[in-house]
């Protein structure tokens, strides 16, 4: 086996909105995962063609990629490829981590894939 891919991280204390917690810095800038990562072009929905749907209903709810991306599991062969070293040792996301270049349309596939009878009227 190889050396493991993992980039080096900070833990940073952030505030926002009153709410406190724990989030990753990258320390290595010229290496992030982004960097090398191949772009998913995946489409986002048209803003207006959405707003356009939502006329004559009276219930509605919201799907969002805060806590969504977590529901999707990252598949283990890519699983390396998320790797990030702290002082405790080499960890790995098992899920969809927030902050990389694929998430919001690796989120969307997910979401029409499960909504498409109900997207699709």
């Amino acid at each position: 086996m190889g050396i493991p891919l993992g980039y080096p991280m900070l833990l940073k204390h952030r505030t926002l909105f009153n709410v406190s917690k724990m989030t990753i810095a990258n320390t290595q800038f010229d290496m992030k995962p982004n960097n090398i990562t191949k772009k998913d072009s995946y489409p986002l929905p048209h803003m207006g063609e959405t707003i356009n749907r939502l006329g004559g209903h009276l219930f509605f709810t919201k799907l969002g990629p805060k806590s969504g991306c977590f529901q999707i599991p990252i598949q283990e062969d890519d699983k390396e490829k998320t790797a990030f070293i702290l002082q405790g040792g080499h960890w790995e996301f098992n899920v969809l981590p927030q902050g990389l270049k694929n998430t919001p349309p690796t989120f969307q596939r997910t979401i029409n894939e499960l909504l498409v009878d109900y997207y699709m009227e």
